[in-house]
């Protein structure tokens, strides 16, 4: 009897292993359909067009048109308002905003031409003013060290090839 007792149990100890090995069955829950945050881009006119470097360069030059002109403060108390705005209108061809505050007038133009023209009148009138300067007008200054030996004419010379230009007017400090 101690052989059949045996056998039975090693047979449940068989199908416990077995019962264990077995994977569980999976019930199928319904999907849920979830909506995508960045699904809207893919409708752009941009996503159905691959982009190439010509784009990429078009668009930069396209936003450096587009580019925000910095704002031009005048300081000075001005008499007639009228004339200064007829005269504002006169000379600006596109948008612009003034804002006033006690002791300055800010003019924000929209386009560089607009700015130029701007800043050409106020110094032909001249009315006290101040302005920043952009981005392009930004003179890239160099610190040379240790070039005791190179004369002046080399280093200009190598610097024109490095640089865009060497100002004339403008000496080295040694």
């Amino acid at each position: 009897m101690e052989v059949e007792v045996n056998n039975s149990w090693s047979e449940e100890m068989e199908l416990q292993t077995q019962q264990q090995n077995q994977k569980p069955k999976t019930k199928t829950v319904p999907q849920i359909s979830t909506r995508n945050k960045f699904g809207v881009l893919a409708n752009l006119p941009e996503a159905s067009t691959p982009r190439t470097p010509q784009m990429d360069k078009a668009r930069r030059t396209e936003l450096e048109k587009q580019s925000k002109c910095p704002p031009i403060i005048i300081t000075q108390k001005i008499q007639d308002m009228k004339r200064f705005h007829k005269t504002l209108k006169q000379y600006i061809k596109g948008e612009y905003t003034t804002q006033y505050s006690s002791t300055q007038i800010k003019i924000h133009t929209k386009n560089m031409a607009d700015y130029q023209t701007i800043i050409k009148e106020i110094r032909d009138e001249e009315v006290e003013f101040y302005t920043y300067t952009t981005k392009d007008q930004l003179r890239k200054k160099l610190v040379i060290k240790t070039a005791a030996f190179v004369t002046e004419n080399d280093l200009k010379k190598q610097l024109s090839e490095v640089t865009r230009s060497v100002h004339e007017n403008e000496k080295p400090k040694w």
